[in-house]
């Protein structure tokens, strides 16, 4: 039997966890979000999920999303992209214009490079 990535019980835990924050957040039971997904049995799942004692299919974490109405990235562990979210902190303590040169910049050098 292949072994558990090394990440897999504490992002499961924090996925769970994220899962719990926005379903309360929208004021739903566990059954609301079971019944979202498309079937009220879902529950025992959920809660499963919540606390993070099981993997989901990828099928079911893409359902959460969409009856969750959040951004995917909100729901994926922060440690997968920990670097990205230093580098976006320190833009956004930057003034407006400054943030507008960055954006120009970037947007020119995509173009140079046949992605933009």
């Amino acid at each position: 039997m292949p072994t558990k990535p090394i990440h897999h019980d504490e992002d499961n835990e924090w996925v769970g966890g994220q899962i719990r924050t926005f379903r309360k957040n929208a004021k739903m039971t566990q059954t609301d979000l079971a019944k979202g997904i498309g079937d009220p049995r879902y529950q025992k799942y959920i809660s499963e999920y919540e606390n993070g004692q099981d993997h989901m299919p990828i099928t079911v974490y893409f359902a959460i999303i969409e009856a969750l109405q959040v951004n995917p990235s909100e729901m994926l562990p922060p440690r997968l992209f920990e670097e990205n979210m230093a580098t976006m902190e320190k833009l956004r303590k930057l003034n407006q214009e400054n943030q507008d040169t960055i954006k120009t910049l970037v947007d020119t050098m995509l173009k140079a490079e046949g992605k933009g």
